[in-house]
């Protein structure tokens, strides 16, 4: 681990590409820069690898032909051993119990990845490659779920056999396929990757579409201008989350003839078998909201109060004064009695760049300069800076 350098440098420093070298027995070249007033030179050292996991330090000496030496700073260099272990990630989503042409939720991907004896990652292993699913029985699964490999990430050059000694990361593609004459069971599954000699398990699950949906509903006394927000929970026939992009249709309505909440937002699909929806308060009244998937559909019944009265004092308000927010940005709604103008209500704002009106379906947007339009009693807004 000690370089003697005879040159006329008057300065060297060792660098690495990578500060790894690969085991095996190989070469590990390190760069040795040798810099003075005159020139830039490099020498490349090559350092016998002894193919055993762990760290060395390399250190160089030059002397001048005066005589003079100099020490650069030690290189430490990480000596990268065989794959040791493999592991495989954590799934992020569940696999969809039939295949689909209408999304991905027949497809899991997970990625494997290798460590050498001292636990610093390595390059993949893949001789022999033999990947085995087991159901939630223990039974090999022989027909409805395919596994293919991915280098690189790259799903063009996915293969059943791989063609090279190493990749530099590797993905387990998971796939339903319409092999199966019947649903796959629900369940929790088993993935086993073996390779040269090594192997790597990952728990995996196939759940079914949505059996029964949870809707939590805001509790207390709810009033206009609340913003309310709803969390519906799917889960399958075996208690499963449904897997992740489950569509959710969103719906609410009023029992009496004015509006009670405005949808501001809504998920139509799952993410970690869940999907929200936000709304605000507009009118007082009673309202349904309900989440619907696959034919299961489960409601909530709110009841909206109209807010405290403010105390009259006798003055002409202002026009920030009839905002529910004050001013303030964000979400607002106009508590005017008369109709104002959104050019008019904006110059009476601090801070606020822009107004934003919601118009049964659609935000339409007012700045200086753009098109004014009319702001109406009850009407919900949004302040931008």
């Amino acid at each position: 681990d000690s370089v003697l350098l005879t040159t006329t440098a008057g300065s060297l420093s060792l660098a690495s590409p990578d500060g790894e070298c690969q085991g095996g027995g190989s070469a590990c070249g390190v760069l040795v820069d040798l810099l003075n007033a005159e020139n830039s030179d490099r020498i490349l050292i090559d350092l016998a690898h002894p193919g055993t996991a762990g760290t060395a330090v390399v250190r160089a000496t030059v002397i001048a032909n005066d005589g003079e030496s100099f020490i650069p700073d030690p290189l430490t260099v990480t000596l990268l051993g065989p794959a040791e272990t493999l592991a495989i990630s954590e799934p992020a989503d569940s696999l969809l119990h039939t295949a689909t042409d209408a999304d991905d939720r027949d497809v899991l991907k997970l990625t494997i990845s290798a460590a050498d004896a001292a636990g610093n990652d390595v390059n993949v292993p893949y001789r022999a490659p033999r990947a085995v699913v087991r159901d939630p029985d223990g039974k090999v699964v022989t027909s409805g779920i395919s596994v293919v490999w991915t280098e690189d990430g790259d799903a063009d050059n996915a293969h059943d056999r791989f063609t090279r000694n190493t990749a530099n990361a590797v993905e387990a593609t998971i796939r339903v396929t319409a092999a199966a004459e019947s649903p796959l069971k629900l369940g929790v599954y088993t993935l086993e990757l073996r390779t040269a000699g090594r192997s790597a398990t990952r728990e995996f699950t196939v759940a079914g579409e949505a059996d029964s949906i949870t809707l939590s509903a805001p509790t207390g006394k709810l009033r206009v201008n609340s913003v309310i927000s709803f969390t519906a929970t799917l889960r399958d026939a075996e208690g499963n989350l449904v897997p992740d992009g489950t569509p959710v249709t969103w719906a609410e309505r009023s029992t009496s003839q004015s509006a009670v909440l405005v949808r501001l937002a809504a998920n139509p699909a799952t993410t970690d078998g869940a999907a929200t929806a936000t709304f605000l308060a507009v009118g007082a009244g009673t309202t349904v909201v309900s989440a619907e998937s696959g034919g299961v559909r489960e409601v909530a019944l709110l009841t909206v109060v109209a807010s405290p009265a403010g105390a009259a004092d006798g003055r002409e308000p202002q026009l920030r004064e009839s905002l529910s927010n004050q001013g303030g940005r964000g979400i607002a709604t106009w508590l005017g009695e008369a109709e104002t103008s959104a050019s008019a209500l904006l110059d009476s704002l601090n801070g606020i760049a822009s107004i934003q009106l919601w118009a049964s379906d659609r935000w339409l947007r007012y700045s200086r300069g753009a098109d004014d339009f009319t702001i109406s009693p009850g009407a919900i807004l949004w302040l931008s800076p």
